[in-house]
């Protein structure tokens, strides 16, 4: 049984997808604004989205089992949502929730893998690929070293 519960005054452009599969919910709360080329999907799990959240072009939420999102969150472009990994030793998928809280501002690129929690208020730096539990308040970067090589001949 497919349940759907979404409130009033949405801004979301003509080419944002809510695909909801049976045994699905899904709960989005007032505000959600979304850009171009967003995509919401629920695969026969809940996905939890609070009140003014925004997403930017091209993101991607996918859930089997559980995805919340809390209150006045921004996704910067390209943001990808998985609360599953497929397992490569049988058929399915091997799935943990992902709860990411409230005013918490995540950049462009990133990917959110399943398992992971984000505190409130904190900021995912682009680019980044998150699995883990990260606390309240806090600024997640992932630094990467640059290396050049001379090509020989």
């Amino acid at each position: 049984m497919k349940k759907l519960k979404i409130s009033y005054r949405h801004r979301l452009k003509f080419s944002t997808v809510i695909s909801i599969s049976s045994e699905s919910l899904v709960k989005i709360g007032n505000g959600l604004h979304t850009q171009r080329n967003v995509t919401i999907q629920n695969d026969g799990g809940s996905l939890i989205i609070g009140k003014n959240v925004f997403f930017n072009e091209n993101c991607n939420i996918v859930a089997h089992k559980k995805i919340e999102i809390g209150d006045n969150s921004t996704f910067g472009p390209n943001v990808c949502i998985y609360d599953h990994d497929h397992d490569f030793r049988k058929e399915g998928f091997i799935s943990e929730d992902v709860v990411i809280g409230k005013n918490v501002w995540i950049g462009a690129n990133v990917v959110i893998l399943r398992g992971t929690v984000i505190g409130d208020n904190c900021v995912v730096g682009a680019g980044c690929i998150v699995k883990g539990k990260y606390p309240n308040n806090m600024i997640i970067i992932q630094k990467r070293e640059e290396e050049l090589k001379l090509i020989s001949k």
